[in-house]
């Protein structure tokens, strides 16, 4: 398991806030990432100003080939639709993987199970 923390200090005022990340690769390009949207979009949610908080993603790491990576945070006000940017961080934290077990994709799912079952031949004369 895996939680990604990105703690923001509000400057003014912050209605609906929407503080979200995405992991990308050497070449920048986004991976995977999530953000508070749909979690918070009906709870009226307000951030004073001087107030520090943190939002905190927890979630099962994808496998990832060998190589280096980025976090990219930021924290927007508003809607997916309609909202303001309020900071952006690129390269916000910088991982490296050394070892891996996928061949040929970038990014491998936490597969559960994974098994070869042996089927009967269909036997169309049975029909």
């Amino acid at each position: 398991m895996v939680t990604v923390a990105v703690e923001v200090e509000a400057k003014a005022a912050i209605t609906s806030p929407i503080i979200g990340f995405h992991v990308k690769d050497r070449l920048g390009q986004p991976l995977f990432g999530g953000n508070t949207y749909r979690t918070y979009e009906h709870s009226g949610l307000t951030i004073e100003p001087g107030e520090i908080f943190e939002a905190r993603f927890r979630f099962q790491m994808p496998t990832l080939i060998p190589g280096d990576y980025a976090i990219t945070a930021a924290i927007a006000e508003g809607s997916l639709e309609a909202h303001t940017q309020l900071q952006w961080l690129h390269d916000a934290a910088l991982f490296r993987v050394t070892a891996s077990s996928l061949e040929g994709v970038l990014v491998g799912i936490p597969l559960q199970d994974i098994e070869i079952v042996q089927k009967l031949p269909f036997d169309e004369a049975a029909l």
